[in-house]
C-alpha cells in the first residue's frame, strides 16, 4: 500500500480500541517514515586536458521529493588534494531546490582519474543525505576526449505548457576519433530528458524536455533535475538538467554564440531580455559569469552589483579576445532569482575565433519589434549576413522562441552569403494572440559549416512603448571622408512621454549624441555618427545602438548599424542627408514632397533601389522612381490621409527610406511630425559655382505655423571639409520666424558634388526637428 497504506487504511470498527491503537501507531511510523527526502543528483564527472583551463562548473540542483527544507555540504576528495569546490552553501545552509555550482580546479595534477563527493544533509534531521559522487579525469592531449562542455542546461515551462530545444556541440578536445555515447538520467525516473544517443565529434544534438512524462503531466509547478551522461573511450562527463514550471518562473533563453576572426574586434554584444513567464509578476535577479578556456573573454552588465527586475535586457559581451589563437571557446551566464535561487537559468555560451575559411560577419547583438495590442502586422526588419572568410559560405538560420510559439521566421531559412533576408514577425501567433502587453523573447540561430551564431529577438507588445526602429546602413570610401550623420528619432507608440537613454557599441567607429549622460525624452533625434575611420579597410563593419527606457529598461529596443567601406574603384551612394522631415499641422490634408539628390561616389555604374517602411505599417511614404542608376533625383512624398489618424492625429510618425545597390546600402530616416505649431517646411538648399569660386549666401527662412518656436541648429558636412557656414545660431537659439544665412567656402574643392545637411532643433521640444538637405554642384 502506498504512503505505508493509510491512503486505503480506514477504521471500520469504531468500538475496537485496539485496531485504534493500531491505526495511530501506524499513523506515527509512517510519519517518521516520510520525512522529506532529497531527488537524486546523478555522479558528476569532468574532463580537462592536461596542463588545460579548468572545464566550466556544473550547476546541480539541490532539490527536495516534497517540502523544502534547509541542508548544508561537505566537499571531499579522496586523491589529487583540494581540487574540489562548491557553492555557495559552504558556511550557511540553503533551502531546497538550490542551484550548486560544483567546479573543479586542475592546476598541477597529473593525467589520471581523481575521485570526490560532496554530501547534502538535511539540517533538521542528519540522517537524510544526498551523496553526490565527482569524477575529474585529466587527460593527455594526444589521446580523443570532450572538449569543454556546458556546465548545465536550464529548461522553464508554466504548469501545462512546452519549452524549446536546445542545442549544444559535442567537440574533440584531443586528437584521434571521437566516437561518444549519450544517456539520460532524471531523479523521479521519469522518461522527460530526451537526446540524441550516439554520434562522432563533431557533432550537434538537440536536448529537449518532454513535458507528458515529467511529474503530473507537467501540470504541477516545481524544479525538476536530470543529467545528461556522455561517454567515450577513457572518458566520462556530465551535464546537469533542471526543469522548473511555475506559472511565474524566467522564460527560457538558448545558449548563445559569437563569431570573431583572430585578432580581430570583439563582437558585438548580444542583449538577452530576462523576462518573467507573467509579465506583470517580475522577478529579481543577480547574475554571474564563467569562462573555461581563453581567460576572462566573457563580461555581462548591468547586474554585477545589484538586483535587476524582469524584464531586463542583460548585455552580454566578449572582451579581450584579440589575443586568443584560433578555437572554440566556452562560458556560461547564470541567472539567480534574488529570493528564489531555485529558479536559477544557465545560459551556455560559446566564442568562435576563427582563422580561415567562411565565417560570418558581424552580426547584429539583438533585432527589436514592438506593437501595440492587436497590431495585425510588424515591419520586418532586414538582415545582412555576409562572409568575413574566404571561400563560399552556405548557411541555415533556425528561429526559435522562450514560450514556443511560431511568431518569429525570416524570407529565408538557408542560402549563401551575401544575402539579405528579411526576418518577420507575426503577431497573431504571439501569447494571447498579440493581445497581451509584455515583452517575448525569441533567437535566431545561424549555422555555417562549423560556425554557429546566434541574434536575440525581442517584440514588445504596448501602447507607451518604444516605436520600432528599423536597422541603419551607412557607406563610405577606403579612406575617404566620413558620411553624414543619421538622425534617429526615438518616439513612443501612443505619443507618451518615455525618459531614456542611449549606448553604442561597434568597434570604435560609431558614436551617437546626445544623450550620454542624461535622459532624453521621447521623440528625440539621435545624431549617430560615423567616425575614426581612417584605418578601416574596405569590408562590411556591424555596429549598434541600444536605447534603454530609464524608468523600465524592459522597454529597451536595440538599432543594428551597418557600415561598408568601399574602394573607390567601385560604385558607391555619394552623401546623403541623415533624414528627411516632414511637418504638418492636424487637418493638413497635403504636405509638399521633398527632392533628394543621389550620386554616385565611386566609378562605374550605379544600379539602385529604393524601398520603404513605416513603423506603423501604414503605406504613407513613397519615393519616384523606385529605382534608377547614376546621379539623379528622387522625390520623398507623404499620403497625408494614410498616416496615424488620418492626419488629424498630433503625433512623431516614423518611416525609412532604404537605398540598395551591389555595393552597400545606406538607409535615410523619415520623420513626420504632426503637431500645432510645427516649422514650415523647408525644401533643400543648392548652391552651383565653378572651382575657385565661392557661390553668393543664400537667405533660408525658418518660420512657424503658429506661435514661436525656439530653435539652435548644427550643419554637418561630408566630403571635402567644414566648407558650410549657417549662422546666426551656431552657440544660441534663435526664434521664428527668422532667416539663417547659409555660406559657402568652395575654393579650395575640385569639381564635383558636395552634400551637408542642416538640421534645426525646437529648443524646448527637439522633437519638432527638421533636416534642409544642401547640395553644392562644382563644375570644372
Amino acid at each position: 500500500m502506498s504512503q505505508c497504506g493509510l491512503k486505503h487504511f480506514s477504521l471500520r470498527n469504531r468500538a475496537n480500541l485496539y485496531v485504534v491503537l493500531l491505526a495511530a501507531a501506524l499513523v506515527g511510523l509512517c510519519g517518521g517514515m516520510q520525512a522529506q527526502s532529497f531527488q537524486t543528483v546523478g555522479a558528476l564527472a569532468f574532463t580537462a586536458p592536461y596542463g588545460g583551463a579548468n572545464p566550466l562548473p556544473q550547476v546541480v540542483t539541490v532539490a527536495s521529493s516534497g517540502a523544502a527544507f534547509p541542508y548544508t555540504q561537505a566537499v571531499t576528495t579522496s586523491s589529487g588534494g583540494k581540487w574540489l569546490a562548491a557553492s555557495p552553501c559552504g558556511y550557511y545552509s540553503c533551502t531546497t531546490p538550490y542551484p550548486v555550482a560544483v567546479s573543479v580546479t586542475t592546476a598541477g595534477l597529473a593525467a589520471g582519474t581523481y575521485q570526490g563527493q560532496i554530501v547534502f544533509t538535511d539540517v533538521n534531521n542528519s540522517k537524510i543525505t544526498l551523496t553526490v559522487p565527482v569524477t575529474l579525469t585529466v587527460t593527455q592531449t594526444n589521446t580523443a576526449f570532450f572538449d569543454y562542455l556546458p556546465g548545465a542546461l536550464s529548461f522553464t515551462m508554466k504548469p501545462g505548457g512546452s519549452v524549446v530545444p536546445q542545442p549544444i556541440q559535442i567537440r574533440n578536445g584531443g586528437t584521434g576519433t571521437l566516437t561518444w555515447t549519450l544517456t539520460t538520467a532524471t531523479a523521479d525516473g521519469g522518461a522527460w530528458l530526451s537526446a540524441t544517443g550516439s554520434g562522432t565529434a563533431p557533432s550537434n544534438i538537440s536536448v529537449t524536455i518532454v513535458p507528458a512524462s515529467l511529474p503530473g503531466g507537467g501540470a504541477i509547478s516545481g524544479t525538476y533535475v536530470g543529467e545528461l551522461v556522455l561517454q567515450t573511450s577513457g572518458d566520462t562527463t556530465t551535464i546537469p538538467v533542471a526543469v522548473t514550471v511555475g506559472s511565474a518562473v524566467f522564460e527560457q533563453i538558448n545558449p548563445i554564440n559569437f563569431t570573431m576572426p583572430v585578432g580581430g574586434a570583439n563582437p558585438l554584444p548580444q542583449i538577452l531580455t530576462i523576462a518573467s513567464t507573467v509579465n506583470n509578476t517580475p522577478l529579481n535577479f543577480t547574475q554571474a559569469t564563467a569562462t573555461a578556456t581563453g581567460g576572462n573573454w566573457l563580461a555581462t552588465s548591468p547586474c554585477s552589483y545589484y538586483s535587476c527586475n524582469t524584464p531586463y535586457p542583460l548585455t552580454v559581451s566578449v572582451q579581450n579576445a584579440n589575443t586568443l589563437s584560433a578555437g572554440t571557446y566556452t562560458g556560461e551566464v547564470t541567472i539567480y532569482q534574488s529570493s528564489d535561487p531555485s529558479m536559477s537559468v544557465t545560459i551556455p555560451v560559446t566564442l568562435n575565433v576563427v582563422a580561415s575559411g567562411a565565417f560570418f560577419n558581424g552580426l547584429p547583438g539583438q533585432l527589436s519589434f514592438s506593437m501595440p495590442q492587436n497590431a495585425k502586422k510588424l515591419t520586418p526588419q532586414s538582415l545582412e549576413i555576409t562572409n568575413a572568410g574566404s571561400g563560399k559560405m552556405k548557411f541555415a538560420i533556425a528561429p526559435s522562441t522562450a514560450d514556443g510559439g511560431a511568431w518569429l521566421t525570416a524570407t529565408s531559412l538557408s542560402g549563401t552569403a551575401p544575402k539579405t533576408v528579411s526576418v518577420e514577425i507575426n503577431p497573431l501567433n504571439l501569447p494571447g494572440g498579440g493581445q497581451i502587453d509584455g515583452t517575448f523573447a525569441g533567437q535566431l540561430l545561424l549555422v555555417a559549416g562549423s560556425d554557429t551564431t546566434t541574434i536575440p529577438v525581442t517584440v514588445t507588445v504596448g501602447s507607451a512603448v518604444f516605436t520600432q526602429m528599423n536597422p541603419l546602413n551607412f557607406v563610405m570610401p577606403v579612406g575617404g571622408a566620413n558620411p553624414l550623420p543619421q538622425l534617429l528619432t526615438v518616439a513612443s507608440i501612443d505619443n507618451s512621454a518615455l525618459n531614456f537613454t542611449q549606448a553604442a557599441a561597434s568597434s570604435g567607429w560609431l558614436t551617437v549624441a546626445p544623450c550620454s549622460y542624461y535622459s532624453c525624452t521621447t521623440g528625440y533625434p539621435l545624431t549617430v555618427s560615423v567616425g575614426n575611420t581612417s584605418k578601416l579597410t574596405a569590408g562590411v563593419y556591424a555596429g549598434q545602438v541600444t536605447i534603454y527606457q530609464s524608468t523600465d529598461p524592459g522597454q529597451s529596443m536595440t538599432v543594428p548599424v551597418t557600415l561598408t567601406v568601399v574602394p573607390s574603384s567601385k560604385a558607391f551612394f555619394d552623401n546623403l542627408p541623415g533624414q528627411t522631415s516632414f511637418s504638418l499641422t492636424p487637418g493638413t490634408k497635403t504636405t509638399p514632397a521633398q527632392t533628394i539628390t543621389l550620386g554616385n561616389g565611386g566609378s562605374g555604374t550605379l544600379s539602385w533601389k529604393i524601398a520603404t517602411n513605416t513603423a506603423d505599417t501604414g503605406k504613407w511614404l513613397k519615393v519616384t522612381p523606385a529605382s534608377g542608376s547614376n546621379a539623379g533625383t528622387y522625390s520623398v512624398a507623404v499620403t497625408v490621409k494614410s498616416l496615424p489618424g488620418g492626419g488629424a492625429k498630433a503625433g512623431t510618425f516614423l518611416g525609412q527610406e532604404l537605398l540598395e545597390t551591389a555595393s552597400g546600402n545606406v538607409t535615410v530616416p523619415v520623420v513626420v511630425t504632426v503637431a500645432s505649431p510645427v516649422f514650415v517646411q523647408v525644401p533643400a538648399v543648392i548652391f552651383n559655382t565653378t572651382v575657385g569660386t565661392n557661390p553668393a549666401p543664400q537667405s533660408v527662412p525658418i518660420d512657424s505655423t503658429g506661435t514661436v518656436l525656439n530653435f539652435t541648429q548644427a550643419s554637418p558636412t561630408g566630403k571635402g571639409g567644414a566648407w558650410l557656414t549657417v549662422s546666426p545660431c551656431s552657440y544660441y537659439s534663435c526664434s521664428t520666424p527668422t532667416s539663417l544665412t547659409v555660406s559657402v567656402n568652395s575654393s579650395s574643392l575640385g569639381a564635383g558634388t558636395y552634400y551637408a545637411e542642416i538640421n534645426i532643433y525646437e529648443y524646448t521640444d527637439p522633437a519638432q526637428s527638421m533636416t534642409i538637405p544642401v547640395v553644392l554642384n562644382v563644375a570644372p
